[in-house]
């Protein structure tokens, strides 16, 4: 009972309103996510650690009452995640389990887990996306992933990198 899930809110860029909110886990142990989640996986945890956020993110989110009600939220998904069998089946269940609607879920994924195992990857976003999920890829120009992968995969949203578009004028 260490991590915490704060939601950072996503705005319409358009209109300037609040559309969702993205689940961040969050510890006092330690103040970056990057590294509670390395020692989580050096310690052999990280699944452990990555399940329990997304069960947290999709329980608040589907208890969200007035103007947060039907917001949609978005949970980052490892690379190990997606690259594992049956995890699609084990986040449909927790969506089920929590009485989400899954058409207000967007699965998060990183650049990195497009590049794990291109076809299954891509049979398991296939496979929520069916279900109503959406599917984001975060992060985009941080890795080794083309345009043209991306066109291979169901995805709703790319959110690029601030690092790529920068200095692009």
């Amino acid at each position: 009972e260490q991590v915490d899930v704060l939601f950072q809110p996503l705005i319409d860029p358009a209109t300037g309103r609040i559309v969702g909110a993205e689940a961040l886990a969050r510890s006092p142990i330690v103040n970056d996510a990057q590294i509670l989640f390395a020692r989580a996986s050096a310690g052999g945890l990280g699944e452990r650690l990555s399940r329990l956020v997304q069960r947290k993110a999709l329980r608040c989110a589907a208890v969200w009452e007035g103007p947060l009600k039907g917001l949609g939220v978005s949970i980052n998904v490892l690379p190990a995640d997606i690259s594992r069998a049956g995890y699609e089946d084990w986040l449909l269940d927790e969506i089920a389990a929590a009485g989400i609607d899954p058409g207000r879920v967007t699965a998060e994924i990183t650049e990195s887990a497009l590049l794990v195992d291109q076809e299954a990857v891509a049979e398991r976003l296939s496979h929520l996306r069916q279900a109503g999920i959406g599917i984001a890829v975060d992060d985009f120009g941080t890795g080794y992933a083309s345009l043209a992968y991306l066109t291979t995969l169901p995805l709703d949203t790319i959110k690029i990198d601030r690092g790529l578009v920068a200095d692009i004028v």
